[in-house]
Order: structure tokens, then sequence, then C-alpha cells
């Protein structure tokens, strides 16, 4: 009787021998630009391949496709946008490339990376998924837009002491500001796509009101007009800056700018998966902000006399700091830092990406 044996996985790793090809290719790509990169800025932003080798040593290691493939896609987002090639804040194409994990699943119960051919597939689909980034991101058809509809609402502050709001927006625009009506506890615009939907819920628990705002559905479009633009759903949100407030903001992919000047009393949580995140801090109060971006860009706009701290998440971010601040380990000074004088404290993480600290005249 016939024993079959085992196909054994490969010992060695590509790894290091694909990065150092990879650079190589880019750093010869870059000589014959006609506006090429200075070599330490190019080095700097083709830190995505890592992610991208990975998922490529992962198929050749024959350890699975799905988690693969995310990284090579992720990777080859991230680096089309460190090069300059789109913006990550143009975030649109992340949301097309789901269906790509489908196929990957099922080749990965059809065909387990077993066999030398299925790695060998696996590298081509791999490759296949970056070549097919790179075209829709510069060969990006656009098409017919619809109109957006305005949505306006608001809540009474009535018999209320203080606020929790809880906002989740899957993909758009999101602006929060601290400009309710006085006789508002919180107030809004939502610009929405026919085929997006909003759900919202508000109650009083004795003297706290608590609102909450999720988003599903389609929430952008593209449009065919002179400047070739996307058109996203877009919340305008507006507090009471007078009410003691906890807030939970999501925003999948996008941009959040929160505007928080004014406000007396804040605990904020905001968080942006993908795209950008902009918070411009109230001179004083009893505000405490945790800011994080997981992919992309973090700006922080202190104003000249705000009496802020920065607390830097992890020892991974880096931050230039502007004439006036200081930083001693993790934590960055105003230049009007009193520890007395009641000071604006914000937390903030980025693992993969920027944190800009901007000065207000």
């Amino acid at each position: 009787m016939e024993t079959s044996t085992p196909t054994l996985k490969p010992k060695y790793s590509i790894f290091f021998p694909l990065l150092v090809l990879a650079i190589g290719v880019f750093m010869l790509i870059n000589n014959f630009s006609a506006h090429p990169f200075q070599t330490s800025t190019l080095l700097l932003s083709l830190w995505p391949l890592l992610f991208i080798v990975g998922g490529l040593d992962s198929i050749y290691k024959r350890e699975g496709l799905i988690g693969s493939l995310i990284f090579i896609g992720l990777g080859t987002i991230l680096l089309m946008s460190n090069l300059g090639y789109s913006s990550l804040a143009n975030w649109h194409f992340l949301l097309r490339y789901w269906p790509v994990l489908i196929i990957a699943l099922g080749l990965d119960i059809i065909f387990p990376l077993r066999s030398l051919w299925v790695s060998l597939l696996g590298l081509l689909l791999g490759f296949a998924l970056m070549i097919g980034i790179v075209y829709m991101v510069t060969n990006t058809v656009m098409q017919q837009s619809k109109s957006l509809s305005e949505e306006q609402f608001s809540v009474p502050a009535a018999g209320i002491e203080d606020s929790n709001v809880d906002l989740q927006m899957s993909a758009g625009t999101l602006k929060i500001g601290t400009n309710a009506e006085p006789d508002n506890r919180i107030e809004g615009t939502l610009n929405l796509f026919d085929q997006s939907r909003i759900f919202k819920n508000e109650y009083t628990d004795e003297k706290t009101g608590y609102f909450s705002m999720k988003s599903s559905g389609i929430q952008f479009l593209s449009v065919q007009d002179d400047s070739m633009e996307f058109q996203d759903s877009a919340w305008n949100i507006q507090l009471n800056k007078n009410i003691p407030t906890t807030m939970d903001s999501v925003l999948i992919a996008g941009e959040m700018t929160s505007e928080l000047s004014g406000m007396q009393q804040l605990d904020l949580e905001n968080t942006v998966i993908f795209g950008k995140s902009v918070v411009i801090l109230p001179e004083k109060g009893d505000v405490n902000i945790y800011s994080s971006v997981i992919f992309g860009e973090l700006q922080v706009s202190v104003p000249q006399h705000a009496n802020a701290m920065i607390l830097i998440d992890t020892s991974l971010d880096t931050v230039d700091l502007p004439a006036g601040f200081k930083q001693i380990g993790n934590k960055i000074y105003s230049p009007k830092y009193d520890v007395k004088g009641d000071p604006v404290t914000i937390k903030v993480s980025v693992p993969f990406g920027d944190i800009n600290i901007i000065p207000q005249p």
C-alpha cells in the first residue's frame, strides 16, 4: 500500500531579497524620472513595501491567501499615496477592492496553499491585485452623479445637564463644531445620497441626554464634471458649547474635522480608519480628547494662546515640532502651557501615517 508524502512548505523566506529587489527597482525608476525624488525622501516613502513584500512572502510560504492579499492591497494603496499618485484622503478606491477577498476566500477553500502550483497561482493573484489597484487609481472612469439631498435635525436641550453623543459614519466627510443654538444640545445638517440611510436614536435618562446616529448604504458617488471629483455624503454636526458633553465619533473612510473652539467641558474620542482627521483645539477648558487615525494623517491645530498638552500614544509616532513647542518624553507642550490653568489635553495615535501639529496665528 502506497502512502503519499505530504508537501513541505518552503524552508526559506523571500522577504528580505524581495524587499531589496523592490527598493532597487524603485530607485532605478526614480533615476530616470523627469521629476525624481531625493534618495532619502524616496526611501522614507517606500515603507508600505513592508506590507506588500510581507504578503507575497506569506503566499510563497503557503500561509494562506486572505491575510496576504489584505496586506498586498493595503500596501499598494499606501505606496501609491506616498508616491503622489493618489491621496489617502481620496479614500473612495478603498471601498472597491473588498470583492478580491471573497475571491481569495474561495480559492483558499478550494485550493489550499499546499503545492507549488497553487502557491504560484496565489502569487499571480497578488501581483494582479497590485496591477489592478494601480490601474484603478490612475484610470478611474467617472460616472454620472446623482444630486444630494439635505436633511436638518435638532435635539432640544430642555432639562438636560449633560449630553452623550455617539456618531458612526461609514464614509464621507464629518464636521463637528460647537455652534448649536442655545436651546439645542445638538443639531446638524446632513447631505445624503438617495441610497444612503441614517438611523438616529435619542432619549433622556434623568439629567443626561443621549443621542446616536449611524449611516448605512451608499455614501459616495463619482461625478462627471470639469473637476472630475467625487461627491461625498457630508455631516455637519454642531454641539452646544455650554453643555458638558461626552462624545464618541467613528469614521471608517474619509475626512473628519473637529472644531472645538469655546467648548467648556468635553470628553471626546474620535477615530478615523482610513483618511484624515483634523482637530482644532480650544484655548482652554476641561477638555480631554483621544484622537486616532489608523491609516492616514492626523492634524492637531493649536491656537496661539492655547494651554494645551499633546500626548503621543506610541513611540513609533514621529512629530515635527513648531517653534515654541517643547517635548519631554512622549508629551508635547504648547508655548502657553500652564499646569494650573485648566489645560486642554489631547492624546493622539497614528500607527501608519503622519501626525502634524499646526500652530494657529
